[in-house]
């Protein structure tokens, strides 16, 4: 897994592996990662440490070009803000959602 200095420009260029998806980590925001499935779906998550049974754990921030570099990266730092708090990010985004209107 790949730890990359993420740039728009970055971004916008990297192709999929073929009959694999990676995930390339961000530089900058620790946790923060793009994942490039197959067929070049991209897009962001979180990779954390969980507070509720200290397992590695994978939260969805958005995806690529809906969601920018910037953005994404301050999910991110919001997400870490949450574990520390020791809240789980899943359960804090989820009840966000779900309050979304459709």
């Amino acid at each position: 897994m790949p730890r990359v200095s993420m740039t728009d420009r970055f971004l916008a260029t990297v192709k999929p592996t073929p009959g694999a998806r990676t995930d390339y980590f961000d530089s900058v925001t620790t946790g923060m990662a793009l994942r490039v499935g197959e067929r070049g779906h991209k897009g962001w998550s979180f990779h954390f440490t969980s507070p509720r049974d200290g397992r590695r754990a994978r939260v969805a921030l958005g995806t690529y070009p809906a969601l920018s570099l910037a953005m994404a990266r301050g999910r991110a730092l919001e997400a870490r803000g949450y574990v520390d708090e020791g809240k789980d990010p899943r359960d804090v985004f989820a009840a966000e959602t779900s309050g979304a209107m459709t």
